[in-house]
């Protein structure tokens, strides 16, 4: 399997590099004419900025935006997805003080009127990844690439700039936020994850499901000393390690916890991110399910008498040859959250 991705990465590849990028995308794109096609935040989180068209008047503005929608649908027909991303000029006023006290009001154009044709979508720029890879190979292309829309145009060569897309960059989906684009890179991870594992969370048909035991892994620290760089980098490493064993040890766990309250008929899941491994309980679709309450109830921390004293305690669930026998020692004992939460069930 390893083996024939990898060659399908490296015949795309080539693909790419001879003939553009219209066979390279595994899926025929739509191509319109006269449709206008505009980003979204469903779209990148990485894309090709290809160039920017300008208008200073209403004249030349439409012409632009006609010479934008001209210049995606050329690119849609080398199958490229491509997309219009219309920036409105801003002005923005001033307010300052003169040295006779004086108040002066000003403006200036914090925006001008501009259209960003935009092109790809790719999870990742790293060209160690397949994506990344896509993602370089389709910038160089672009970068090399004379359109025929905009062929009527003037176009002069600059230094630095032999061809009209020769500044074209990789660049965030504009309409994303920081937030937004890690929590897209984050989804890509963990789908990769859990994915194919059994009883996984993406398996829960409900909006909402609650969480009754976390398995964590154990987190990296360095503190700077007088070590050479190299010494660093070898702790570092062997760190490193311990911790993916850690989660990877936590990851177990939580599966042999699912299985164990899959046998005794519990409709449990198990669900991995970056740092711990979840086992959660029900579907739902409501937040206020009552059947939530008496979930909640069952597995969170109860008062136990001893000695005297009133303590707190989480619940546990034992593995035992004869659940029958008090003094038999468990083959596996898992403690619970002391208070479970409610979780939204992902949707990768």
């Amino acid at each position: 399997m390893l083996i024939q991705r990898i060659f399908v990465v490296a015949f795309c590849t080539f693909i790419l590099t001879a003939f553009g990028p219209a066979v390279a995308q595994a899926k025929r794109i739509s191509a319109a004419k006269g449709k206008r096609y505009t980003i979204d935040k469903r779209h990148g989180p990485w894309m090709i900025m290809v160039t920017n068209l300008r208008g200073n008047n209403k004249e030349s503005w439409n012409n632009a935006i006609k010479a934008a929608d001209g210049l995606v649908y050329e690119l849609r027909k080398k199958n490229l997805p491509a997309y219009v991303f219309l920036q409105r000029g801003q002005l923005k006023t001033t307010e300052r003080i003169d040295r006779l006290g004086r108040r002066t009001r000003g403006a200036y154009a914090a925006q001008r009127n501009q259209i960003a044709i935009m092109a790809g979508n790719y999870s990742s720029i790293d060209p160690n990844t397949a994506d990344g890879k896509l993602a370089q190979k389709t910038l160089e292309w672009i970068k090399n690439y004379r359109p025929k829309s905009l062929a009527g145009g003037v176009f002069r060569p600059t230094p630095g700039k032999p061809n009209p897309f020769s500044r074209a960059m990789l660049v965030p989906n504009p309409l994303l936020t920081p937030e937004e684009i890690q929590s897209k890179k984050d989804s890509k991870l963990l789908k990769y994850m859990n994915q194919g594992i059994e009883h996984s969370l993406t398996g829960n048909r409900g909006k909402f499901t609650l969480v009754v035991a976390t398995f964590h892994g154990k987190s990296v620290s360095l503190k700077e000393g007088d070590e050479s760089l190299n010494a660093k980098k070898t702790r570092l490493f062997e760190k490193n390690v311990k911790q993916h064993q850690n989660l990877n040890k936590a990851g177990q766990q939580a599966f042999q916890l699912v299985q164990l309250m899959r046998n005794q008929n519990k409709e449990a899941y198990v669900w991995h991110d970056r740092y711990q491994s979840y086992v959660t309980v029900g579907a739902f679709d409501d937040r206020n399910d009552p059947r939530i309450r008496k979930l909640y109830d069952q597995y969170c921390a109860k008062q136990r008498e001893y000695e005297g004293r009133k303590y707190l305690v989480a619940e546990s669930i034992q593995s035992k040859k004869n659940p029958r026998d008090k003094n038999e020692r468990p083959m596996l004992n898992f403690v619970m959250d002391p208070q479970p939460r409610l979780m939204t069930v992902p949707q990768l």
